[in-house]
């Protein structure tokens, strides 16, 4: 499995926290769908931007996102870690 880097995350949903590399997306509805309880619906946040240096690169999947054949669990397959850059000298220490 030839595992290409992910890119940093530029905005997360204001909802459903789900993250995208794209920086067009901001004050965007987010696409993704949810299902609560029961019917499938959109997700209604909207796209904001992160601080990119708020993330730091999964040591486990090295920001690929995935791990022998399958998605990283540390990272949900991000690829990436949300750390607030005031806490990030506890991670990279």
């Amino acid at each position: 499995m030839n595992l290409q880097k992910r890119p940093r995350p530029a905005v997360h949903c204001t909802r459903c926290f789900s993250v995208s590399s794209d920086p067009a997306l901001i004050g965007q509805e987010c696409i993704r769908g949810m299902r609560v309880d029961a019917p499938y619906r959109v997700c209604p946040g909207t796209y904001r931007e992160v601080s990119t240096s708020d993330w730091i690169e999964c040591r486990f999947c090295h920001a690929t996102g995935g791990l022998d054949h399958q998605t990283c669990n540390t990272c949900v397959g991000r690829g990436w870690l949300y750390v607030p850059l005031s806490a990030q000298r506890w991670h990279t220490g």
